[in-house]
């Protein structure tokens, strides 16, 4: 395997073992409050500052089935069944995405499979070291 192939192999490991990390737990957040979004340097991306807020929050293991849910106390009155309720359709949306996630990964299984039945010669990997 010359230079350019190991590279790609190597990427390819990386971003099949990223999506792998990524699908393993879904959150779903719901927060009723003081919420502001701030850019987060680390993660370049967009975060929710909170400050007096409240809280529905659920954690889907897909690989053990687990799921959990947390509520604040203060959001199980009648006033909130509306923000239940969306979170519970949010729930509903993560089962999807989870699918979807799982049929990605499938499919990127089956193309290196693939990729690996074209070019039979195993790259060298700390499982499998050069002769």
């Amino acid at each position: 395997m010359d230079a350019e192939d190991r590279k790609k192999w190597e990427e390819l490991q990386k971003r099949f073992i990223k999506a792998a990390n990524e699908v393993v737990n879904l959150r779903i957040t719901t927060t009723v409050g003081d919420v502001a979004m701030v850019k987060d340097a680390e993660e370049a991306q967009f975060q929710p500052k909170v400050t007096k807020s409240a809280s529905l929050y659920t954690v889907v293991n897909i690989l053990q089935g687990d799921m959990e849910t947390f509520i604040d106390e203060s959001l199980l009155n009648e006033k909130f069944d509306t923000i239940r309720e969306l979170h519970k359709d949010r729930e509903e949306q993560a089962h999807l995405i989870i699918q979807k996630n799982m049929e990605t990964l499938t499919e990127l299984a089956k193309s290196v499979l693939k990729l690996l039945n074209e070019n039979p010669e195993t790259p060298e990997t700390p499982e499998n070291p050069p002769e």
